[in-house]
C-alpha cells in the first residue's frame, strides 16, 4: 500500500431540494476504488456506507461535517468490507442501519475480516462496529418532514484512466 493516498473525488448532484454527494476513494496499488454517498435534505444528512480505508473514512466524515448539518443516520448497504470497514474509525457515534442478514454476517464474521486485513497496517480499522438498527428493503424512512424511499440499487460506471470501475449507489426519491 502507498503511504500517501490520492485525494478522493467528490461529485454533487441536485434532485429537487435534495443534494446527493458522492465521495469516491481513489484506486491505488492493490486498493479498490470505493464510493460512499450523502443524501442532504434541508436540515439533515443521511449517509450510505462508510468507506474501506481508515484515512478515506475520516475524510468522508470530515466532508460530511463540513456541510454543517446533523448526520441523522448511516445505511450500510451490504456486507462487503469496502462498505463497512471505515464505520468504526469515523462513524461509531452515528446510528447505523442495515439489513438483518448484513448485521448477522458482521456479528459472526466481522472481527475475522478485520483481523484478516492486518497487513494493511494503519489503513485498516482497529475496531468493528455492528449496526444496531435494522432496515428492510424498499422500506420508507422518515427524515424531518421529508420521506425518502430507497427505490432501487443502481449501477453507474465511473471511469478512471486506464480502467473502468463499477460502483453502486442508492437511488433515493422524495415521495
Amino acid at each position: 500500500m502507498v503511504t500517501q493516498l490520492p485525494d478522493p473525488i467528490k461529485i454533487v448532484r441536485r434532485a429537487g431540494d435534495v443534494r446527493i454527494h458522492t465521495f469516491i476513494s481513489a484506486f491505488t496499488d492493490d486498493n479498490i476504488a470505493n464510493a460512499t454517498h450523502i443524501i442532504e435534505s434541508r436540515n439533515k444528512l443521511v449517509l450510505v456506507d462508510g468507506q474501506f480505508l481508515v484515512p478515506y473514512a475520516l475524510q468522508f466524515r470530515e466532508y460530511a461535517n463540513s456541510i454543517g448539518k446533523e448526520i441523522d443516520r448511516i445505511y450500510l448497504s451490504h456486507r462487503h468490507p469496502d462498505h463497512w470497514f471505515g464505520l468504526g474509525a469515523a462513524f461509531s457515534d452515528i446510528p447505523i442501519y442495515t439489513l438483518p442478514e448484513t448485521k448477522e454476517f458482521l456479528r459472526q464474521h466481522g472481527q475475522d475480516s478485520v483481523n484478516d486485513h492486518w497487513k494493511m497496517g494503519d489503513l485498516a480499522p482497529k475496531s468493528l462496529v455492528i449496526p444496531e438498527k435494522l432496515s428492510a428493503p424498499a422500506r420508507k424512512s422518515s427524515t424531518e418532514s421529508n420521506t425518502y424511499l430507497m427505490k432501487s440499487l443502481i449501477r453507474r460506471s465511473i471511469f478512471f484512466s486506464p480502467s473502468v470501475f463499477r460502483t453502486s449507489a442508492f437511488l433515493l426519491r422524495k415521495t
